[in-house]
C-alpha cells in the first residue's frame, strides 16, 4: 500500500534580499510517501527548497540546517532522525547541491557542492531512520513540518584572541600573560588541548571587588572537552528570527508556552517585539523576520535544542568574528577599528536596514557588518550570549548537540549545558537598545570591539530588547 499527502511544511530560510528587513521566512510543499509491504516500512519525504545568495569558495560555504518534525497540536511533536537527504536538481543550470547527514541523524546541512554563487535550489528526498519511519506510520495524518536556518561554515584552525591595548585591558580582554602575569601579546589558541589560566599563560584583569561576577574568575585550566573553536563547526548566520521562535512556541504545549513566552516583559512591544497570542496553541510575529530579543539564555537554550544545535563558546564567538587573521587592535568583526562604512544599521526606530547586497564580496565586509567567513551581525543588534571561560560551569560545558528533544517546559535536556540562573554564561559584541538612549561607542553599545568582554561571565539578565543568542554546531 502507498499513500501520499501534502500537509503545509514551514520552513525558514535566510534570504539576501537587498533592503530587505532580516531573514525571509519561506514555506513549502512536502510530500510524505511509505510502502507498508516491506519488511521495514519505506518512508520518504520530499520538500523543494531554495535560497538566495548561497556560496561555496576556497574558504567556506553557507549551509542550509534543516531538521524534520511531525505531529499536531493534539499529540505534541516530534523530531524525525535522518538516514539520508539526496538533493534532486530542478533546473540543469543551477549549481548542484549536496546533503550531509550528522552521526546523530538530528538533521541534514544542504550546500553546494561545487565552488559558486547566486541562488540554490533543488527537491530534497528525506529517508528517515526505521525507528522514525515506523513512529511516523503509527501517526494519523500528522502534520509535516521542516525548519531550516542558513548556516556559515566556520573552517578549523588556530587563531588569535584578545588584544594588549589599554582600552581593551580595561574591558577585560584576554592575553597572554608573562611570568609576573602582566600583558604580553595576544593569545594563540592553537588546539582543542587543555588551556592554562595564569601567569605565563592565557589572563584577563577579573577586575577588583563584585566585577568578577561580570568579567569571570580568572581561573582554570579550560578543559579539553570545552569547545575552543580549532574544530570546523556550522555558526547560524543571523541571529534567530522571531518568527521561527513563534514557530518553537507552537510546538509547545500550552503550559510550557508560558513559560517561555517573550513578550511578558515589560516595554515588550515598545522594544521591536512582535511575538503575540492569538489563541489557545497559536502564536505569531506581526515582523516575524526580525531579529529575536527578549527571551532569557534558557528560552534560548530550549530553541537550540529544539533546532539540533547547541550554544556557543566564547572563543568560538571570536573565531568567527576574526578567522585567522591578526586583525588591528580594537578592531570590530568586519575587520576594522571603525564603524564608520557600516551600512547595516539601525534607524531611527531601532530596526535594521540591510545594505545592496548584489555586488557583495570580501572588500564590502565593512559595509556589511560581515565577519571573514561572511556571518553578520556579532556586533551591533543584540548581544551575543555564549558559554564562558570565566566559571566553573561554563568550563564544564562539553559541546553536546541538542537532539530536537525538550522537557515539559520547553527547556534543553542537556546535562553540560550552564543554565543562566547559576552561572556559566557572558555576553560578547554589544547590542543595540533604544534609540532615545544616549550609548556611547566607549560603552560599548550598539557596537563592541571584539576583544572586549565586559560581561563575558555575567549569569542571565533580565529579559531586554538587546539580548539573544545564536547557535550553532560541530562540524562532523
Amino acid at each position: 500500500m502507498v499513500r501520499s499527502r501534502t500537509p503545509l511544511l514551514a520552513l525558514f530560510v535566510v534570504a539576501l534580499t537587498p533592503l530587505a528587513t532580516q531573514a525571509q521566512d519561506h514555506h513549502f510543499p512536502v510530500t510524505l510517501t511509505s510502502d507498508t509491504t516491506a519488511e521495514e516500512p519505506a518512508v520518504a519525504l520530499e520538500v523543494s527548497v531554495s535560497w538566495d545568495g548561497a556560496w561555496r569558495d576556497d574558504l567556506n560555504h553557507d549551509a542550509l540546517w534543516i531538521v524534520l518534525r511531525a505531529g499536531s497540536r493534539e499529540t505534541g511533536w516530534l523530531p524525525i532522525a535522518l538516514e539520508s537527504v539526496t538533493p534532486l536538481h530542478n533546473d540543469a543550470s543551477a549549481a548542484p547541491l549536496e546533503a550531509h547527514v550528522p552521526h546523530d541523524g538530528v538533521g541534514a546541512f544542504i550546500r553546494l557542492a561545487s565552488p559558486a554563487r547566486g541562488t540554490a535550489s533543488a527537491t530534497l528526498t528525506a529517508r528517515p531512520t526505521p525507528d522514525s519511519a515506523a513512529q511516523l506510520l503509527l501517526l494519523d495524518d500528522p502534520q509535516l513540518t521542516a525548519i531550516a536556518t542558513e548556516m556559515v561554515y566556520v573552517p578549523a584552525g588556530a587563531f588569535w584572541i584578545g588584544d594588549t591595548s589599554e582600552r581593551a585591558l580595561e574591558h577585560a580582554s584576554f592575553f597572554r600573560a608573562d611570568e609576573q602575569g602582566n600583558p604580553a601579546a595576544r593569545f594563540r589558541v592553537e588546539s582543542e588541548a587543555p588551556i592554562d589560566v595564569g601567569p605565563g599563560a592565557l589572563l584577563y584583569d577579573p577586575g577588583e571587588g563584585n566585577a568578577a561576577q561580570y568579567r569571570g574568575d580568572a581561573q582554570g585550566p579550560v578543559p579539553e572537552p570545552f569547545p575552543k573553536g580549532t574544530n570546523a563547526y556550522y555558526i547560524m548566520k543571523r541571529e534567530p528570527t522571531q518568527g521561527l521562535y513563534a514557530t518553537f512556541l507552537n510546538q509547545l504545549p500550552y503550559h510550557a508556552q508560558q513559560e517561555r513566552r517573550p513578550d511578558v516583559a515589560a516595554g515588550y512591544h515598545e522594544g521591536r517585539g512582535t511575538i503575540r497570542y492569538t489563541r489557545r496553541y497559536d502564536w505569531q510575529a506581526d515582523s516575524p523576520n526580525l531579529p529575536l530579543n527578549y527571551t532569557t539564555w534558557d528560552d534560548g537554550m530550549g530553541l537550540l535544542d529544539w533546532l539540533g544545535l547547541r550554544p556557543m563558546t566564547e572563543l568560538e564567538f571570536t573565531k568567527a568574528c576574526r578567522g585567522d587573521l591578526d586583525t588591528p587592535a580594537d578592531d570590530y568583526p568586519w575587520g576594522t577599528t571603525s564603524t564608520h562604512a557600516l551600512e547595516r544599521t539601525r534607524n531611527d526606530a531601532g530596526y535594521l536596514l540591510e545594505p545592496d547586497r548584489s555586488s557583495a564580496n570580501p572588500d564590502h565586509r565593512p559595509a556589511l557588518g560581515a565577519s571573514p567567513y561572511g556571518v553578520e551581525d556579532l556586533a551591533g543588534s543584540t548581544w551575543e550570549r555564549c558559554v564562558t571561560i570565566g566559571h566553573p560551569l561554563g568550563r564544564a560545558f562539553q559541546g553536546t548537540h541538542g537532539d530536537g528533544r525538550t522537557t515539559e517546559l520547553g527547556l534543553a535536556t542537556n546535562p553540560d549545558w550552564p543554565n543562566g540562573a547559576d552561572g556559566g554564561i557572558g555576553y560578547r559584541g554589544g547590542g543595540h537598545y533604544y534609540a532615545d538612549h544616549d550609548y556611547r561607542p566607549a560603552s560599548f553599545n550598539p557596537h563592541s570591539p571584539v576583544s572586549w568582554r565586559p560581561y563575558a561571565s555575567w549569569k542571565d539578565g533580565p529579559r531586554s530588547v538587546a539580548y539573544a543568542q545564536r547557535g550553532v554546531r560541530t562540524a562532523d
